[in-house]
């Protein structure tokens, strides 16, 4: 079964997505000057997890973020669409890569991540946009961990216990009566 992906419109520009669209006008237009658009064919991956912050606006396409071990196993932990941020940051010890991948052809404005650090100290509108990226991104990540707790305890409750696990009980249960 398919299903219809939301696409932005082609002709409009990048300040009517994502958090650019709640930026103030002026605010939009300096990150957007350093910023390139790039399109991505589908199967690029466009973060390796070399090192550095990386940060894009998803303006079309779309993309996932994963983690890939050394051993090559791969998981995937987020989806992204036309108007979200994406990116990965430097996370010294950690024994695996953070990695995106373009899964359909995509377009995405590449920002300037030493550029957005600064300005975000500066300008309130932007660090708000930040922020609240950051704390939706966290409600996903909190989101998809109870569901996948809760399919494997549902999971785990409608498998019969093992035969080290039962319980015997008689075929009729008396009621409880008060002493």
């Amino acid at each position: 079964m398919a299903f219809a992906m939301p696409e932005a419109d082609p002709t409009a520009g990048p300040k009517t997505l994502g958090f650019l669209k709640e930026l103030p006008g002026a605010l939009a237009d300096k990150l957007i000057q350093r910023s390139h658009a790039v399109d991505h064919p589908a199967g690029s991956v466009i973060f390796r997890g070399e090192g550095g912050v990386h940060v894009a606006l998803v303006m079309s396409g779309l993309l996932r973020s994963y983690l890939s071990a050394p051993d090559g196993r791969q998981i995937t932990y987020r989806y992204a669409r036309a108007g979200d941020l994406i990116g990965t940051l430097d996370l010294a010890g950690l024994d695996v890569s953070r990695r995106v991948q373009s899964i359909a052809p995509s377009r995405l404005l590449h920002f300037d991540a030493a550029q957005l650090e600064r300005l975000a100290k500066r300008e309130p509108a932007l660090a708000w946009q930040m922020i609240e990226e950051l704390a939706d991104r966290l409600v996903q990540a909190l989101v998809a961990e109870a569901e996948q707790r809760l399919r494997a305890l549902a999971q785990q409750q409608a498998q019969p216990p093992r035969d080290d696990e039962r319980v015997e009980r008689p075929l009729v249960e008396r009621p409880h009566q008060p002493a």
